[in-house]
């Protein structure tokens, strides 16, 4: 629904530039000045915005701003990048003299070092799989 509200929306604007656009290049063509056709368009634009306010109270906030001229829609382009991160210092993990064992059992590791890094791959696999 967004998207097609977007759209929608998007036209709209555009097509109302587009009408000034217009508007702006049929007052020069008739002798006028750019300066000139662009103060007599804002007339026009405020005036449609008084009509547009029927019977409501007008606010002295509104009254003290000044009418713009519509300002062509932008296409907005996003882009990601997602640098790649540094390679991680080798080991990750560096263990010193370790030992494992189960009570009653016989010792898995007894005083062993290792380390392990990201391009290491471990399994310990006991009786129960």
């Amino acid at each position: 629904m967004f998207k097609k509200m977007f759209v929608q929306k998007r036209r709209e604007m555009i097509k109302d530039f587009e009408k000034q656009e217009k508007r702006i290049k049929e007052l020069k063509a008739h002798g006028q000045s750019k300066k000139s056709a662009e103060k007599k368009t804002k007339d026009t634009l405020s005036k449609k915005q008084e009509k547009g306010r029927g019977g409501k109270q007008k606010d002295d906030a509104d009254d003290d701003k000044p009418i713009e001229l519509l300002s062509k829609p932008k296409d907005y382009i996003v882009k990601f990048n997602f640098p790649d991160p540094p390679p991680l210092q080798p080991p990750i993990l560096g263990l010193l003299n370790v030992s494992f064992f189960f009570e009653g059992q016989k010792p898995l590791f007894k005083e062993v070092d290792f380390g392990i890094d990201l391009s290491s791959r471990i399994a310990i696999v006991g009786p129960n799989g």
